[in-house]
């Protein structure tokens, strides 16, 4: 079966449709760990602006004592493996811990 995906310029808009409608956070990391793009449901659930987090290392809103684990789990998705049942912890606006589950 073939499947016609359409332009890129309709595949990220798609894309952006599926992003602003999900109540789920969902950031993008770049291969240095660096927040290159977020959807709303981040500023709803963790209190920061987009521009409070682009550019910014995901690494310093977690818990140190997890760093390791996300890093060796970031690594994994940057491979392509798949990541189950993954869960750390991020620091929200107001300093709360905020847990979360990759996937």
């Amino acid at each position: 079966m073939e499947t016609d995906l359409g332009s890129n310029h309709e595949l990220n808009s798609a894309l952006q449709k599926v992003l602003e409608s999900s109540s789920d956070m969902v950031m993008f990391i770049d291969s240095d760990g660096m927040i290159i793009r977020l959807n709303k449901a981040v500023w709803d659930i963790l209190g920061y602006k987009p521009e409070e987090l682009i550019k910014r290392y995901y690494y310093d809103f977690g818990w140190t004592d997890s760093y390791i684990a996300s890093e060796q789990e970031r690594q994994n998705i940057m491979a392509g493996r798949k990541v189950e049942d993954f869960e750390n912890s991020f620091r929200d606006k107001n300093c709360q811990w905020v847990y979360m589950s990759w996937s």
